[in-house]
């Protein structure tokens, strides 16, 4: 196996942990009624998945596009993420 083909399987892995861990995190607090709220889970998840999508675009040498969506993606789903946070503690 080569060494792109590794991290290609890890960048899958990591997709997939993402995956189960917004899965995980929505269900507890649908069963708890604590932890994270919704809104929470799914920017990190998104940003999480920009960022994963544009690693993916670029060792895969895919259209730039994709690149930039991810990372567009990505972006925007961490600052309103933070922006939320800053909200809350003040």
């Amino acid at each position: 196996m080569t060494v792109a083909a590794v991290v290609l399987a890890g960048v899958d892995v990591a997709l997939f942990i993402l995956a189960v861990e917004a899965i995980v995190l929505g269900l507890y607090r649908w069963c708890t009624g604590a932890g994270l709220s919704y809104t929470s889970v799914a920017l990190i998840s998104l940003a999480g998945l920009g960022l994963l999508v544009a690693l993916k675009a670029a060792l895969l040498h895919a259209n730039p596009v994709w690149l930039g969506l991810g990372l567009a993606v990505g972006g925007i789903a961490h600052g309103f993420d933070v922006v939320r946070r800053i909200r809350m503690e003040t």
